[in-house]
């Protein structure tokens, strides 16, 4: 059964409990967020626990996938993209019953996704989300299936890192070609980017009260690795941020610095346009994260200085996203 109650803290906490099933729960702000992802969990969990073990594997893909959609993904932090896959998987997989999948239907996926122009990164995620909601079925909710199909299915090449670095002339005709009357933020957006390395999804979620201008820091309390850190501000990303206190939201905009986009779509487009009027090509903003990350090092810090900037836990990750330029070395050499 499910449940919603208020903690003192002033969220909700819902739980789901059935017998021969592991007790589930999550926090919300809001008690109606609460009370529907209860209610939808309830429900698919319910749905396997009413069949018997021998009728479970008999469920179809779809199933298995709707169950792990209203389960699992809310734990994931690009919860958007997880959803996404689930619901492509489905499309093509989703009439397949849970005991019949084959490697070899699974295969057939990833070719015709490849053959659709997909990247081989992306087709590796989608096999793994698969991978991974058919081991959970099995554990969780009994599916009583002897091998996992998606492990043994080959994944493709992934793409290569990118190595794309803008060079000065197209970061200053990126900056003339903004409105500023029109988007007054999106210069700053850029610098700040530049300067300290940080994710765009932290950039556009950074509060004035995160902010210490005076001490140059800057708190980053949701990363993509799930923890917080501090980021020092050089005195250019401490510029670029104080040119918008004239422009400070009210209470609506929950103290956001960078209220003008309502998330990271609308400063993509916003970022798409600009390149188009500046005349520059194949260039994404996540690009500027590695030229920030490219300049730390070559202004002389080292790799783990330079990962408490970017927030990178992985020194392999961070070798990924640098890129030096050999003029510079030579300066750094002589």
């Amino acid at each position: 059964m499910a449940s919603v109650r208020k903690l003192d803290s002033g969220r909700w906490i819902a739980t789901v409990r059935r017998k021969g099933a592991p007790s589930q729960s999550r926090t919300f702000k809001l008690r109606s967020e609460a009370v529907s992802w209860a209610s939808t969990t309830d429900s698919a969990v319910l749905t396997f626990k009413e069949n018997s073990p021998s009728q479970r594997s008999q469920l179809n893909v779809s199933d298995l996938l709707s169950w792990f959609e209203s389960t699992k993904i809310p734990e994931y932090r690009s919860q958007r993209t997880a959803v996404g896959i689930c619901r492509r998987i489905k499309k093509e997989l989703g009439e397949i019953q849970i005991d019949t999948l084959g490697s070899h239907d699974i295969a057939r996926y990833r070719d015709k996704r490849l053959a659709n122009g997909l990247s081989g990164s992306s087709v590796i995620r989608e096999l793994n989300l698969l991978s991974r909601a058919i081991k959970l079925g099995n554990i969780e909710l009994g599916l009583h299936l002897p091998s996992n199909p998606a492990v043994d299915v080959p994944r493709p090449k992934a793409n290569r890192s990118r190595d794309r670095r803008p060079t000065q002339s197209e970061i200053c005709r990126l900056i003339e070609s903004i409105n500023v009357d029109k988007q007054p933020a999106l210069k700053s957006v850029i610098h700040v980017a530049l300067e300290t390395g940080m994710r765009q999804g932290e950039i556009m979620g950074l509060k004035w009260s995160d902010v210490d201008l005076i001490v140059g820091v800057a708190i980053v309390r949701e990363s993509k690795n799930g923890e917080a850190r501090q980021v020092p501000l050089s005195s250019g990303a401490r510029s670029a941020i104080a040119a918008l206190e004239g422009l400070r939201p009210g209470a609506e905009y929950a103290d956001r610095i960078f209220y003008q986009w309502s998330g990271t779509d609308g400063l993509k487009n916003a970022w798409k346009r600009l390149c188009a009027r500046a005349g520059v090509t194949g260039l994404r903003f996540h690009d500027l994260r590695h030229e920030a990350a490219s300049r730390l090092f070559e202004r002389g810090l080292n790799q783990f200085q330079v990962a408490a900037i970017t927030g990178h836990k992985n020194l392999q990750m961070l070798k990924r996203y640098t890129h030096l330029r050999a003029t510079e070395l030579v300066q750094l050499l002589d």
